[in-house]
């Protein structure tokens, strides 16, 4: 079983006005000459957890996200192809896979992994499963993991790069979880499988659950489904969606929301390309 000690969240939707530039100068006012708006947000979710808790220089950094800095990407070509000029060197700099947890590392003084991590689907979970596998393999003592989207303009370029409807509402976070061993002072705990489930198993597996549980779901399983496990599983449901729009790692902004603001143990369902899969979250009871 793996812990969470602290989480941090970050999250807008879309029609929220924010100068992300402003609200990191802040806090990280030396961070903001050579970084841009995808860095930003990273520094702005780590933040949220390191004025709550110390964090360990040794502690490794796991950085995942649905689609990466896309913004430097367009930046990049709009350079090359568009105007015909070599790239600004402070945006192929930020082109480079890590330079996020770079900036990162930096403004919480780590000096330990730096890992960025990327996937076509589930990307949460197989972050997730990485920072499980090395914790209880000994590998890390404690892993600062977190998701990082950007919403980018105009947002028929969002739609087309994911793939969704235009009628789908988009946002945008930086979520983020201090993860260990060590169950003493956990806000919860946190388990996973490496299991991919069709709809008859996932059914299955809700009915082998011996614990009473709440429900969440992804933002891609549609209504009429939803209806049918809450049916089901005689659950309740936990509502986070209407505090935020589509991202690819929303995931932990509804894990993290739980844990603020919940009770007892969530069962998280995430979707993608007609399979399921799974994360408990438990909060931990505090002893009187």
């Amino acid at each position: 079983m793996i812990y969470i000690q602290q989480v941090g969240c970050i999250n807008y939707k879309d029609d929220e006005s924010i100068d992300i530039k402003a609200q990191c100068k802040l806090i990280a006012p030396k961070f903001i000459r050579r970084t841009d708006d995808f860095i930003q947000l990273a520094i702005l979710g780590v933040e949220q957890i390191s004025r709550q808790q110390p964090i360990n220089e040794n502690c490794a950094l796991y950085l995942t996200s649905g689609q990466g800095n896309l913004g430097v990407f367009q930046r990049l070509c709009k350079q090359r192809l568009i105007e015909k000029s070599p790239p600004k060197p402070v945006d192929f700099i930020n082109s480079l896979s890590n330079t996020a947890g770079f900036y990162i590392s930096q403004f919480l003084n780590l000096n330990s992994k730096n890992s960025n991590l990327a996937h076509i689907s589930f990307v949460v979970e197989m972050a997730l499963l990485l920072a499980k596998s090395d914790l209880l393999l000994g590998k890390e003592e404690s892993i600062l993991l977190g998701g990082v989207d950007q919403l980018l303009q105009p947002a028929e370029f969002s739609f087309n790069a994911l793939g969704l409807q235009q009628s789908t509402t988009l946002g945008q976070g930086s979520n983020w979880m201090l993860l260990n061993l060590n169950p003493k002072n956990a806000l919860a705990s946190i388990d996973l499988s490496n299991q991919e489930m069709n709809r008859k198993q996932l059914s299955d597996y809700l009915s082998q659950q011996q614990s009473d549980y709440q429900l969440a779901f992804s933002l891609l399983i549609n209504q009429h489904d939803i209806d049918n496990l809450l049916k089901e599983t005689d659950r309740c449901m936990f509502k986070y969606e209407v505090e935020t729009g589509f991202y690819e790692t929303v995931v932990l902004y509804a894990l993290n929301q739980f844990i603020l603001r919940g009770k007892g143990k969530l069962l998280f369902i995430d979707f993608f390309c007609e399979k399921y899969r799974v994360i408990e979250i438990e909060l931990v009871v505090k002893k009187q």
